[in-house]
């Protein structure tokens, strides 16, 4: 059809339908993906993907140095928190 056409009464309501029909689609897939406990759960994986590329090497192995460095870290927070509790 042609720019230039008129589009018959029928053809614009069947377009009109299948945009509202798309425009819902995108709608409830919005609120699918946007839904707090979605979110959530990507979120959760994210963090547990990018905490086990961060410790364990390609080959499957625990990356010692890092594994030890967050240990020391933790224990340092620890020791500090009881030292600061202990004054105050």
């Amino acid at each position: 059809m042609s720019k230039n056409t008129p589009q018959s009464s029928s053809q614009l309501e069947r377009d009109l339908e299948n945009s509202q029909q798309r425009l819902a689609e995108d709608i409830n897939e919005l609120i699918a993906r946007f839904h707090p406990k979605n979110v959530l759960a990507e979120g959760k994986h994210k963090t547990k993907t990018a905490l086990k590329s961060f410790f364990v090497a390609d080959n499957g192995e625990v990356n010692l140095p890092r594994a030890a460095a967050a240990g020391a870290a933790v224990v340092g927070a620890i020791v500090l928190a009881v030292v600061k509790g202990s004054r105050g």
